[in-house]
């Protein structure tokens, strides 16, 4: 995958020293460049995936199943050697990405892999529900793990370079409306 990145942040015409950081334009810059960019991103990183199918299905089970039972000492070199790989091809990601400012490409590896985590599960299901699936009027469960990371993938990257939302917009943000008219009320007693 960092191979790949690398290249097409090379093809971005971003020259950058190996630590060092692009300089960054004003965030939101929706080009033609960008979508191509993301689409690139999201073919990268999920031919790449799909192609690991063990890891990922060993990664679906990470949190819930292999680090239950772990000494403090493994999962702390675990997470370690996780973390500089997750900054790693974050920093890749911003250079592909030029509208994502410094130290945005971690947290958004950690997004696209809660989703890898769902997406992969919701994939895999048991001998029963793959039967289930079978039948014709089950066909939206029939879920192609490569073709739907993809275009999961590409929704969130898209949606990482797009131009912050109006605070209105986000979710958790309370909605003003203008009120035209209110009448007292008389407290019932």
């Amino acid at each position: 995958m960092n191979i790949h990145l690398a290249h097409l942040g090379d093809s971005q015409g971003v020259a950058v020293a190996p630590h060092a950081r692009p300089s960054r334009g004003r965030r939101g810059g929706s080009s033609a460049s960008g979508e191509d960019a993301v689409a690139s991103i999201a073919s990268i990183l999920s031919t790449t995936l799909v192609a690991r199918g063990a890891m990922t299905r060993l990664l679906s089970i990470l949190h819930s199943v292999l680090e239950q039972n772990v000494s403090y000492e493994a999962a702390l070199r675990f997470k370690l050697s996780l973390l500089a790989h997750v900054e790693r091809t974050g920093a890749l990601l911003e250079r592909c990405l030029p509208s994502l400012a410094p130290g945005q490409g971690g947290p958004l590896l950690i997004r696209m892999y809660a989703l890898l985590i769902g997406m992969r599960q919701v994939c895999d299901p048991s001998d029963v529900i793959r039967d289930i699936r079978s039948r014709p009027e089950m066909s939206l469960f029939r879920i192609d793990f490569g073709e739907e990371i993809r275009a999961s993938f590409a929704i969130l990257l898209s949606g990482a370079i797009a131009p912050p939302a109006p605070v209105s917009e986000r979710l958790g943000a309370p909605v003003l409306r203008e009120v035209t008219s209110v009448e007292p009320r008389s407290p019932e007693g």
